[in-house]
C-alpha cells in the first residue's frame, strides 16, 4: 500500500516535493522496520511451515526473512515512484513541445484565420 500510495504522489508532484514524499515513505518503512527490531512494535507476519503468515499481535520472525520483506518494500515504493515520476516528466515535456508547435504553426496561418 504504501507503494501504491507513494507512486501515486510522484504521479501528482513536481520537483522537490515529489523527492519529499518518496523519501518520506523510505523513511517510514525504515523507521517501521527498525521500531520492530528494537521491538517498540509488535511483529504482523510469520513464517510457518514455509507459508508466510500474516497474525496481529508479536510474531517472531527470522532476521533474514523480515531483512527479505524490507529490501522487497523498499524496492516496491522507490521503484513505482521513480518510474510513474519518470513517466509524468515525460509527459509534460510532450505537452509542452505540443503547445510550443501549435504557436509556430499559429504564426504560418493568415491573420485573418487566426
Amino acid at each position: 500500500m504504501l507503494g501504491s500510495n507513494t507512486a501515486a504522489y510522484a504521479l501528482h508532484l513536481d520537483g522537490a516535493r515529489r523527492w519529499i514524499a518518496i523519501g518520506s515513505a523510505v523513511v517510514l518503512l525504515l523507521a517501521v522496520t527498525i521500531l520492530f527490531f528494537l521491538g517498540v512494535l509488535p511483529g504482523a507476519y510469520a513464517v510457518e511451515g514455509g507459508a508466510l503468515v500474516i497474525a496481529p499481535g508479536a510474531v517472531e520472525l527470522v532476521p533474514s526473512v523480515y531483512a527479505l520483506l524490507l529490501v522487497l518494500g523498499l524496492g516496491v515504493v522507490l521503484t513505482g515512484s521513480i518510474v510513474t515520476a519518470q513517466t509524468r516528466d515525460q509527459l509534460v515535456r510532450a505537452e509542452l513541445g505540443l503547445h510550443v508547435q501549435r504557436w509556430q504553426l499559429s504564426a504560418l496561418a493568415p491573420a485573418d484565420l487566426r
